[in-house]
């Protein structure tokens, strides 16, 4: 009797928890993230990392401003969230300090596209593409939308690139920027293709951070 009572108040407690869209707790500056997260907390999470990242690379109001709206960078930020990863916290925020340091002053020509790092979009993510656990198909997903927006970005800059004679992909010819969009717009084939399809669309997920329609505009830092 107390076995079978015990049992029903476990599979009500299951069932209560499923029912919330995200549950999260922080301890020691480290998040544990369970089921879908809401946009809500999506954006709670974003404001936050959005915050320490700006007082820990002495940003100015309007960088700070300007960075808190940038899609790419809030995707950088939440995809160690998204796919529930080990230590999303400390990874986001690794994430966003590399971003913002490859995209600020003088540090910004030792990040610039060079011949070596035509091996592909994905390879070119390589310093933000450190996840620990999580769900494989959902990191995948997410690195795939930002290297589309990366791409797009290349497309929206051959023509400035050309007259600066900045070396890009695009215009050398390495890289087919129709190609590239149909092969990052899809997920992988095989048993995870399914998976990464259907998980940056359950609950707010990869679209409510950046939508494949805004990551094709080429807004890598607008």
């Amino acid at each position: 009797m107390e076995f079978s009572t015990s049992l029903r108040f476990l599979s009500m407690l299951i069932v209560w928890l499923r029912s919330k869209y995200a549950v999260y707790m922080t301890k020691n500056a480290v998040y544990y993230c369970f089921m879908d997260m809401d946009t809500a907390t999506l954006h709670g999470i974003w404001k936050r990392l959005a915050g320490l990242t700006a007082e820990a690379t002495r940003m100015s109001e309007n960088e700070t401003l300007r960075f808190a709206d940038n899609k790419v960078a809030r995707l950088v930020g939440l995809l160690p969230f998204l796919a529930g990863c080990e230590e999303a916290e400390r990874t986001a925020l690794a994430h966003l300090a590399v971003w913002v340091v490859a995209n600020r002053g003088g540090a910004r020509a030792t990040f610039d596209h060079r011949p070596a790092d035509d091996r592909g979009p994905l390879a070119r993510l390589a310093a933000i593409s450190h996840f620990e656990g999580g769900d494989k198909a959902i990191v995948a997903a997410g690195l795939r939308r930002l290297a589309l927006a990366m791409v797009s970005g290349y497309q929206k800059d051959r023509e400035v690139d050309r007259a600066l004679g900045a070396y890009n992909p695009l215009n050398s010819g390495v890289w087919n920027f129709e190609a590239l969009v149909q092969e990052l717009g899809e997920p992988s084939p095989g048993p995870a293709r399914a998976m990464a399809a259907a998980a940056p669309t359950s609950g707010a997920g990869i679209d409510a951070a950046l939508s494949a329609a805004d990551a094709a505009t080429g807004l890598w830092l607008d």
